[in-house]
């Protein structure tokens, strides 16, 4: 069986974006910069090749281009119901952005090294501690 943990629904990088300006203060855009899908596509090519030159594998992947922009609505009710489970309140993307922008403003140093290790696909996350 294949289960999906997630709340019900998608969330919008335009809901998003606010929540993580609004944490950031003056110091980004006051709007998001959109870039044309030819021109990402191009520049996510681009990085892969200059990676796979440099022998690193990318995070991203050529084929993600085709889903930027569209909503991935998830359909939670088999697992939920199966599971007699239900999301945490409290840890919607949106009630958590403050706390992980608090976390990346505090911490930057710590924010940047789990970020690296991520791009070098070294995935040992320690658990995050209370704020």
């Amino acid at each position: 069986e294949t289960f999906l943990a997630a709340p019900p629904g998608c969330t919008s990088h335009a809901a998003l974006f606010p929540a993580i300006r609004g944490g950031l203060g003056r110091r980004c855009a006051t709007r998001p910069i959109s870039v044309p899908p030819r021109l990402a596509r191009w520049m996510l090519h681009g990085k892969c090749m200059i990676n796979t030159l440099m022998g690193r594998e990318s995070y991203e992947r050529p084929w993600m281009i085709d889903y930027v922009d569209r909503p991935l609505a998830v359909d939670t009710r088999y697992t939920r119901q199966r599971l007699e489970w239900a999301t945490t309140p409290g840890l919607h993307i949106l009630e958590r952005i403050p706390i992980l922008m608090h976390h990346f403003n505090t911490r930057r140093a710590e924010w940047q090294a789990r970020n690296i290790r991520r791009n070098d696909q070294k995935y040992e996350f320690e658990p995050d501690r209370a704020a």
